[in-house]
């Protein structure tokens, strides 16, 4: 079972999840990426300048329609995820349970006008923070 942790809607059709505080960001090489990743963030690219609905899950989801970008581990040095358009202030944070190692699956579903990006945290990690 999976529960929605929170909701955002990012513009520019770019959405970055990364450690708060961190300044360290993937490059953009060709813009014909997917994603991009290091272990402290990951920036999931859209094919358009739509906006980008933001789900975070804590459990494994199945997402109907929607393509498996990442599936692997992340580092949260501070225990806090922030999500926003890459290098924006204006970000959404989540306080994780605890800093450290977390399991994630990132989906994305295209649409014709926007695309739905959907982060999802191992339940077991959270579970036992």
């Amino acid at each position: 079972m999976s529960e929605l942790a929170f909701q955002a809607t990012i513009q520019a059709g770019i959405v970055s999840f990364r450690d708060f505080g961190t300044d360290d960001y993937p490059v953009i090489e060709t813009g014909e990426e997917d994603f991009l990743f290091l272990p402290g963030s990951l920036t999931v690219m859209g094919e358009s300048d739509a906006d980008v609905n933001v789900e975070v899950y804590t459990g494994w989801k199945v997402v109907p329609g929607a393509e498996l970008l990442f599936d692997g581990t992340m580092i949260f040095a501070s225990g806090v995820l922030s999500v926003s358009e890459p290098e924006d202030p204006d970000e959404v944070s989540l306080q994780l349970p605890r800093a450290g190692e977390w399991r994630v699956r990132v989906y994305r579903r295209q649409q014709l006008d926007s695309q739905d990006v959907y982060y999802v945290f191992d339940r077991n990690q959270w579970e036992k923070g």
